[in-house]
């Protein structure tokens, strides 16, 4: 809705009248989402500049990071920068139970590692996915639709953009999907 109110509003701005007034052609819309977060009580592991490790709920490193610090998270590819954090408010979420008894909760369009590749947990198919854990593969035996809520997602410093949320390996800000 936020594009085509930004289009309906700039629609001057492609007319042939905008040429004649001397305003060049629009070189294209640069369109940046970001798609998947999880809920602000998922365990993530970080360590800080002093090499200190600790498990906190994401939503926690939100009000640690402002007061400056600087951390890593735990991934599959060790550990590894946090670059940014972002708070995404009203976002569709559902609830993933795996047979562990680990559950995570994310947006619709979160993406986590599969069998079969990277996949929303929207598109989680409970009778066949099986998702990767830091444990190895885990089968997933409920989705339950949460309804809106609000998420918090980071950007890991690494190609690979992924992390353990909840020790289910996640990928964050869809930087490379």
């Amino acid at each position: 809705e936020a594009l085509k109110e930004w289009l309906h509003l700039r629609r001057l701005a492609f007319k042939e009248d905008a040429r004649s007034f001397g305003l060049e052609n629009p070189k294209g819309v640069l369109l940046l989402g970001i798609p998947g977060c999880v809920l602000g009580n998922t365990k993530i592991k970080i360590k800080n500049n002093a090499g200190d490790e600790k498990e906190i709920a994401i939503e926690d490193l939100f009000s640690m990071c402002k007061a400056g610090d600087v951390y890593q998270i735990d991934t599959p590819d060790g550990w590894q920068p946090i670059l940014s954090l972002i708070k995404k408010p009203n976002k569709e979420c559902y609830n993933l139970s795996f047979a562990n008894n680990e559950d995570l909760g994310c947006s619709s369009d979160h993406y986590v590692l599969t069998n079969s590749g990277w996949k929303k947990s929207e598109d989680i198919d409970v009778q066949n996915d099986i998702v990767i854990t830091r444990d190895g593969p885990d089968k997933v035996v409920n989705k339950k639709h949460l309804g809106i809520r609000d998420t918090f997602d980071l950007e890991v410093g690494h190609p690979e953009h992924r992390y353990y949320a909840n020790d289910i390996v996640s990928h964050n800000t869809g930087k490379s999907m």
